[in-house]
């Protein structure tokens, strides 16, 4: 699967950005959230913590059992896009 995945996908090789508090709290549009519990790469409990604290229209889903891979989020995402 790794083989696959760095022949049709080019990663992320910089430092992802982190966004001001004032960043998140003027954004206006529902933001949907998703981190795995065990991810090593960031600390979800921050991400969440941060995210309810200052965006405005947040919904957070953790998934306790995954990791940096989040798979087999087409449903969820479909619902949260759908809704009103």
């Amino acid at each position: 699967m790794m083989t696959a995945i760095f022949k049709h996908v080019r990663p992320r090789t910089e430092v992802a950005p982190i966004y001001s508090d004032n960043e998140l709290k003027s954004l206006p549009m529902p933001v949907l959230v998703v981190v795995g519990a065990k991810d090593v790469t960031i600390d979800t409990l921050v991400v969440q913590k941060r995210a309810l604290d200052l965006i405005p229209k947040v919904a957070v889903h953790c998934l306790d059992e995954a990791g940096h891979y989040l798979g087999n989020q087409a449903n969820f995402i479909d619902n949260f896009l759908r809704r009103k």
